[in-house]
C-alpha cells in the first residue's frame, strides 16, 4: 500500500488519542478538581499550539504531516471541551486553583496509594512521604480515599470472579 494512501486512511481517525480516550482518561484524571481540570486543559492547548507553531517554523513536511493532523484533532478536542464553559467560569476556576489544591492532594494521594496497593501490595515510598506531610484532617481524607478505592476494587474483583465460576466444578 502506498504511503499517501496509508496517510489518507489514518487521517480519518485519531490514532494518538481517540475522543473516548480523551474523555475517559485525560479529562477524568482531573475531573474531581474543577480548577485543576481547567488549568490542565489550558496547558494542553498551549502545548498543542506551541508544537504546531514550532512545526510551522521549521516547515511542514510529509514526515510531520501526521503529527500536524494529530495535533489539529487534539486541539479540536480541547477547544470543544472549553466551549462548554463561559470565559467567566474559566477565569473563576483559575482564580480558585490554589485554594482547590488543598482539597485535591489528599484525594489524589489516596488514589495513588490505592493504585500502589492494588498493583504492588504496598504504598510507594514517594506517596508515603507526601502523605506524612499532610495535616491530620487531610491525612484522614487520604486514608479514607485509599481504603474506599482499594476496598471497592477488591469487592468488584471478588464479585467478577464469583460470577465467572462454573456452577459445578469439574471433578
Amino acid at each position: 500500500m502506498e504511503l499517501q494512501r496509508i496517510r489518507d486512511l489514518l487521517g480519518t481517525v485519531s490514532t494518538e488519542r481517540s475522543n473516548w480516550e480523551y474523555k475517559h482518561f485525560f479529562l477524568e484524571r482531573t475531573a474531581a478538581n474543577w480548577p485543576r481540570q481547567v488549568v490542565s486543559q489550558l496547558k494542553e492547548l498551549r502545548r498543542i499550539i506551541d508544537t504546531k507553531s514550532d512545526l510551522e517554523r521549521i516547515g511542514w513536511t510529509s514526515e510531520n504531516q501526521t503529527l500536524r493532523d494529530e495535533l489539529t484533532k487534539q486541539e479540536a478536542q480541547v477547544e470543544e471541551w472549553l466551549k462548554q464553559y463561559t470565559e467567566d467560569e474559566i477565569k473563576e476556576a483559575i482564580a480558585d486553583y490554589e485554594n482547590a489544591e488543598a482539597e485535591y492532594w489528599p484525594t489524589e494521594l489516596g488514589r495513588r496509594a490505592a493504585i500502589d496497593i492494588l498493583s504492588t501490595g504496598k504504598i510507594s515510598k514517594e506517596v508515603t512521604e507526601l502523605a506524612l506531610l499532610l495535616e491530620e484532617e487531610d491525612f484522614r481524607t487520604y486514608v479514607k480515599v485509599c481504603g474506599d478505592i482499594a476496598s471497592a476494587a477488591t469487592l468488584v474483583s471478588q464479585e467478577v470472579q464469583a460470577e465467572s465460576l462454573p456452577e459445578e466444578l469439574p471433578r
